[in-house]
């Protein structure tokens, strides 16, 4: 049974906040127990694997949740994604190889892949719930595998100072959390749904090509979209040091403080707005404002919190080194409440079914981002990388703005794949 917007949204809030939490506390115990290159590394890990599997990913989740029509089966999305997390674990391990990582952070960079590939197929089981209106079970795996992980990871780290054990850890328990809570909700869900459903994955080769046509270019946006957030990590590694960009990624975690609020939002609205922009426009714009101006407004409390209290919450959280870049914060806030407003459009613009229209978007933004980089990091340090981020989303929120404007100009059905849907 579907749950209610407001009851959804409470969950979403809640599993979302205590899975980012968790997160961060992860970033917090490798800068305490650890040091800036141990931080380093694992920062690494993320911004080497994360626009990999976001690229192959394909969004599925979002093309799910908002399959009014449901166009496809379950199973076809799960044997896509299973497929795909394949294919992103081959990816990574020829991108360690051809890089020349040294032995510990290659070690690192594969197991946060690992641990990856498992959080996507987490996904597409998240994405059924989502398209049930059924958060509570969303929310419920991601406060276990943020409070199970954290522990594994605080341990392991504690004991042997290790940050590849750590790593190791954080697999494991994501492997766990999918096979005995995702695997298990989902062929509940199948069995009692009103209209039931095969929960096993399907791979005929006619749905999934089709399938991933559709959904490639919403796979394409989330690697652009992905890149842009990690090339100034890229800048700050090959121009600066490790170090630095151990505290740039301390600092820039605090950007998901916003962004976890922001997507409890859009995921719990998502499937009620492809269902608005389908049967009344009106309604489907109401929403989306309501959605926008709460964006606005926890972008400026963000900002607000860090002018007060940004250096005294650094110093207690990761150290007086940390501390001293808390003007760096202050515009990575300023970025971070920009994405709030860029992101509840491209929920909008999704949930209308615009994928192929992202791409050039996010292409542009990724342009921005890299040019003032480019330009910035060489000179200002880090605080040239919280600028490029700030600009790069301020031109995004233009952009996605834009294409709710042409989406809600453009009459009749907007749905992509519709021509798509009857391959058995």
């Amino acid at each position: 049974m579907a749950f209610s917007l407001r009851r959804n949204f409470s969950w979403t809030i809640g599993g979302n906040l205590g899975y980012t939490a968790c997160q961060w506390g992860m970033m917090v115990a490798l800068a305490q127990l650890g040091n800036p290159e141990m931080v380093g590394q694992y920062a690494l890990g993320l911004a080497l694997t994360a626009p990999v599997v976001l690229f192959l990913n394909l969004q599925l989740r979002m093309v799910q949740a908002t399959d009014a029509q449901r166009s496809y089966r379950f199973a076809d999305y799960l044997g896509l994604r299973l497929l795909m997390a394949l294919l992103s674990l081959l990816v990574i391990a020829g991108l360690t190889l051809i890089l020349g990582y040294d032995p510990a952070t290659a070690a690192v960079v594969l197991l946060v892949g690992l641990a990856k590939a498992f959080e996507a197929v987490s996904d597409v089981y998240y994405g059924l719930f989502q398209q049930r209106e059924r958060m509570d079970l969303v929310s419920k795996s991601l406060v276990l595998r943020g409070t199970g992980t954290l522990l594994l990871f605080v341990i392991c780290l504690f004991v042997t100072g290790s940050v590849i054990w750590a790593s190791a850890a954080q697999a494991l328990f994501w492997l766990i959390s999918l096979a005995f809570y995702d695997v298990k909700n989902g062929n509940l869900l199948a069995r009692t749904a009103p209209e039931p459903f095969g929960a096993k994955p399907g791979f005929a080769s006619v749905r999934l090509w089709s399938l991933a046509r559709l959904a490639l270019p919403m796979g394409i946006a989330s690697l652009l979209t992905n890149l842009n957030f990690n090339v100034p990590r890229y800048f700050i590694e090959q121009q600066l040091s490790v170090a630095e960009l151990g505290i740039y990624a301390a600092l820039a975690y605090l950007w998901l403080a916003n962004q976890t609020i922001i997507n409890a939002l859009g995921q719990t609205a998502s499937s009620r707005l492809a269902a608005y922009y389908q049967s009344n426009r009106s309604h489907y714009k109401k929403l989306l404002l309501k959605l926008a101006a709460l964006g606005a407004g926890l972008g400026a409390f963000g900002v607000l919190c860090v002018w007060l209290f940004g250096e005294w919450f650094l110093r207690f959280s990761y150290g007086p080194e940390y501390a001293a870049h808390n003007d760096v914060l202050l515009v990575l806030m300023i970025g971070s409440g920009l994405s709030n407003l860029s992101s509840i459009f491209w929920y909008g613009a999704t949930a209308a079914r615009l994928f192929k229209a992202q791409v050039p978007l996010f292409a542009l933004m990724t342009v921005v981002v890299t040019v003032v980089s480019w330009m910035l990091i060489p000179v200002q340090g880090i605080m040239g990388a919280a600028v490029a981020m700030t600009a790069s989303y301020a031109f995004l929120t233009l952009a996605t703005f834009g294409l709710n404007l042409y989406a809600l100009g453009k009459g009749g059905r907007n749905d992509e794949s519709a021509t798509i849907a009857s391959a058995s």
